[in-house]
């Protein structure tokens, strides 16, 4: 069976590393970019199976990319990794996931299979989270 391909956005390179080292014993990662511009050109030049991306970065932060893709009538399942609390982040539409920069370790190869069938993860601090609301 073929490996997942991934695009990997992360603006701190030591994080962006340890990402792509993690996902690669999963899936092929095909790029790993440090800002917003550069996701979305390597989104559109790849056109990858999942695109894992940091919220908050330099030049255009992920959601932007991913409404800019949409816009483009290019739909690429995202997951999004953030320190952000819950209550900044927007309703979840299908095919996203967020990943808490500390839930990575343990949960982001299962966020990245879930939305690439079409599902939406929300990883364990998230879900704490929202199980106390």
């Amino acid at each position: 069976m073929e490996k997942l391909r991934v695009l990997v956005a992360e603006d701190h390179p030591t994080v962006r590393e340890i990402l792509a080292a993690l996902l690669r014993s999963e899936f092929e990662v095909i790029a790993a970019v440090d800002n917003g511009e550069e996701l979305l050109n390597a989104a559109v030049l790849h056109r990858p199976d999942v695109i894992i991306s940091d919220i908050l970065m330099p030049v255009k932060d992920g959601l932007w990319v991913r409404t800019e893709l949409l816009c483009r009538k290019i739909e690429i399942p995202f997951v999004f990794i953030t320190l952000m609390q819950v209550s900044q982040i927007s309703p979840l539409p299908q095919s996203i996931s967020y990943v808490h920069k500390s839930d990575v370790m343990d949960e982001l190869i299962a966020g990245v299979r879930a939305v690439a069938r079409g599902e939406v993860y929300l990883s364990r601090s998230f879900r704490e989270w929202w199980g106390n609301l």
